[in-house]
């Protein structure tokens, strides 16, 4: 478990919730699955979690500089 010690949290954490999603459009896309409206609802937000989890934070420049 080295890479815990160079990747920092929030890198780990967004790898983490793709991970699910990345299985499910395998499963959609190699497989033939097909998503239920409930699965869909949860890979939006999913995605959007990532997202927000991502963009920069806003007044952290601000706040670093005080």
């Amino acid at each position: 478990m080295t890479g815990l010690k160079v990747v920092p949290a929030a890198q780990g954490g967004v790898f983490t919730v793709l991970l699910p999603v990345s299985a499910a459009l395998f499963g959609v896309l190699v497989l033939g699955e097909q998503f239920t409206p409930l699965q869909l609802l949860a890979f939006g937000m999913a995605l959007a979690s990532v997202v927000l989890a991502t963009l920069p934070s806003r007044g952290s420049s601000a706040a670093r500089r005080h």
